[in-house]
């Protein structure tokens, strides 16, 4: 059963996906209370509309799959649908990506931000961070 269905209430989400997984968001199994969300080494991430209607504080840590993403990667879809989004922090882990392909991520998470009505600040790092990747608490704000 999708954890949705189990935790409806739930006001913070934290994920730690420690081999890369795509992950989409569906008004199936919604979470109508949840305020906060953090998910890391994830490859794609999709919202769908009324999947997280109070949603304000997202934070994304992208990791890619293979070693070159390619200039054409839809990895960010959905954000118009965070009808309550103020911030949103994301964290690019492409080692092995050459200067026009983290450009080129940049360039699509941006675009994907500026569909959202809210206009919600938006930070992007190339990396996660030193901290988040040797630490053991995942319960913690990652310091972004």
């Amino acid at each position: 059963m999708p954890l949705g269905a189990y935790h409806p209430f739930q006001i913070f989400i934290y994920i730690y996906i420690k081999r890369g997984e795509e992950l989409v968001i569906s008004n199936a199994y919604p979470f109508p209370s949840l305020r906060k969300f953090e998910i890391w080494y994830i490859t794609r991430v999709v919202f769908g509309q009324g999947a997280m209607p109070k949603l304000q504080t997202l934070r994304l840590g992208f990791k890619s799959k293979e070693s070159s993403m390619g200039p054409s990667s839809d990895f960010a879809v959905g954000f118009e649908n965070l009808s309550s989004l103020e911030d949103i922090k994301v964290s690019l882990n492409y080692p092995e990506a050459r200067p026009e392909e983290l450009k080129a991520a940049k360039a699509t998470i941006q675009n994907a931000v500026d569909m959202n009505k809210n206009k919600p600040l938006f930070v992007i790092t190339p990396k996660v961070t030193q901290h988040f990747q040797q630490s053991n608490n995942f319960l913690f704000d990652c310091p972004m």
